[in-house]
Formats: structure tokens, sequence, C-alpha cells
């Protein structure tokens, strides 16, 4: 049975990168990484996003099923904020799920389901913050959608980065409690919908840093899900911020316009000189949506605009949901 810990979090204005909890070591070269004699490896996965649209199914079967079978060391943890108000850029909010009840029924059903499966699942309900200040240089080279504005789409940006530093601050929480580091964490998003068993990292020749999906990339790296070794996690995790508050010179430069996570992704990779493997065979993922659309209870939105590049691929697409009814003839 895994430890099972539950936090709730209120959003405090900190610096990027630092971390809250006091008592453990300031440097991260304080702490070893051994690797386990039989070669299983110590793994993290990592879920930020909305309680009210997280896909579970998936992500337990392809990826924590899938690797504990292998022998390796798996963990979880869960940056949830399951407050009324669900932000979407996509579509319009669900009052359907505006009940704080709800959400607390929901929070236990994914650690219930969870926790059997892991050495230890940590869940934080983490409040995302409402109105983030808006980086106006970055604001400049992002469009509005329907039912968004372009600064309303940065903010809903930002608060995905800030749940992204959580999962960093709680990755080096449970690294001191248990004194060994991971040797890979996959950061996936809540409605990312994992279509087959994911490849690590260290089964690949040569090892990179960074694996992604090579489809749904809009001129940058797909950002549903990723997967990082432990050396590039720090600056993955804390680096998005940091660029676009602080230092721009944390991102590439041969890129013409930052308009998306997406491209933000690629200019953190690429100035990090991370090795990058973008490939659906290593990490197949895809939006899924559910109940967005009258009478399909969920579809995977598999855009218009790569469709040749799902249509190139080989998957069980006859045991996936189905693809979402709008796509046809649209971009996403």
């Amino acid at each position: 049975m895994a430890a099972v810990v539950l936090a709730a979090m209120a959003l405090l204005p900190r610096a990027a990168g630092t971390h809250l909890e006091g008592g453990r070591p300031g440097s991260e070269l304080e702490m070893e990484n051994p690797r386990n004699e039989d070669g299983k490896l110590r793994l993290l996965m990592c879920v930020t996003g909305q309680l009210h649209r997280l896909e579970l199914k998936s992500k337990l079967e392809h990826f924590v099923k899938a690797q504990t079978a292998e022998g390796h060391h798996v963990d979880v943890i869960a940056i949830m904020d399951s407050t009324d108000s669900p932000k979407s850029v996509n579509f319009k909010n669900d009052s359907a799920h505006n009940d704080a009840a709800v959400a607390f029924e929901r929070a236990e059903q994914v650690v219930a389901a969870v926790s059997p499966l892991v050495h230890e699942m940590r869940f934080v309900n983490f409040s995302q913050a409402e109105s983030p200040e808006v980086p106006r240089w970055y604001a400049e080279g992002v469009n509005g959608k329907e039912y968004v504005t372009s600064d309303e789409r940065v903010q809903m940006h930002v608060r995905q980065f800030q749940t992204m530093e959580q999962c960093y601050d709680r990755m080096l929480d449970l690294e001191f409690d248990h004194g060994q580091k991971y040797d890979e964490i996959l950061r996936i998003r809540d409605d990312g919908y994992l279509m087959q068993p994911v490849k690590l990292l260290h089964t690949m020749s040569p090892v990179p840093d960074v694996a992604a999906n090579d489809c749904d990339s809009w001129e940058g790296v797909n950002d549903k899900a990723i997967l990082v070794r432990r050396s590039a996690a720090k600056a993955y995790f804390t680096n998005f911020l940091k660029a676009l508050y602080l230092d721009r010179n944390l991102l590439s430069a041969d890129v013409s316009r930052y308009k998306n996570p997406e491209t933000l992704t690629y200019g953190v990779i690429k100035q990090a000189n991370l090795t990058l493997a973008e490939d659906f065979d290593n990490l197949a993922v895809a939006t899924l949506r559910t109940r967005m659309f009258e009478g399909v209870d969920e579809c995977l939105e598999l855009c218009d605009a790569y469709k040749s590049c799902w249509e190139s691929k080989k998957a069980s697409w006859s045991t996936l949901p189905p693809k979402c009814p709008h796509q046809e003839g649209r971009k996403c």
C-alpha cells in the first residue's frame, strides 16, 4: 500500500524556483542517486491541471501499471485545482462541475484509485491564481480564441507554468524524504490521454534529455506530456516563469514569435541545450475532451492541422476513444 499525502495550498506570491518547505538540502548536489543493482528506475508522474477534467485511466494503464510491471519504482504527484471556477482555453466553463462537495469526493476517488498501485501518492489541492500578471512582451504574440482574449490566454499559460513549478517543489520533497533522486519524470496535463505505454528515456539510444509527441506541436514542442531526465528537470520545470518575467535569455533566440506553450517549451529546451526526442512511439499522447459535445461522452482532439501526422501513426485506433466531431475541417 502506498503512502498517501493530501495537501491544501493557496497560491502565495514567490520568486520562481523558491521552495516553501524548510528542512531539506538547499543544493541538489547534496543528494546522490544510486541506481538499483537490478537496473530498475525510480520514476515519478506529476499530473497538473483542473480536477474536474482529470483523465486517469490511461495514465494508470500506460504509465503506472506498465512501469511497475517492469519492476520500476513509481510515485505519483497530482497538482490539482479543485475550485469552483474551472478555466478552459477552448471551451466555455461547464457549470455542472462547480460544486465543492463533488470536487472533494472526486479528490478522494483519485487518491483511492492511484495509491494502491504506487509506492507513494501525493495529492495537492492547488488553487490557481485568479489574475496573474500578464508579461506584455509575450501577450503581444498570443492570439485570442473564441472564448478568451489574448491576455486571458496568457494568464492560463502562466497558471500552467505555476503548477509545473509545484511539480518540481513536490518532487524535491519526495527525494528528500526518501534520500534518493528520481531517474525520469513524466509531467502530463490533466486531460492528456496516453494512447499506449510510454517508452522510457533510458531505453532509447542515445538517451535524450526530453521526449515528446511529434504531432500537435504548433511550431514548437507538444506540451501535453513531457518525459524528462532528472538532470534536465530543473531547467524544464522552473525556467518558464523565469523567462516570462525575469530573463528572456532563458529562451532560444531562434524563435521569431513566442505565441503559445509549445513555442515556449521549444525555446526552454533549446536554450538549456537539452536533447529532444520527438516521436509518437515514445510518448503517444492526445487531449481527451469529456462531455464537450452533445451525444459524445469522450473523444480525442486530433487536430486537423496535423491530420497527416496522426494518420501516419500505428496505433490501436479501434480501442481508443473516437475523434472529436468538431475537428473536421478545423485546425483545433
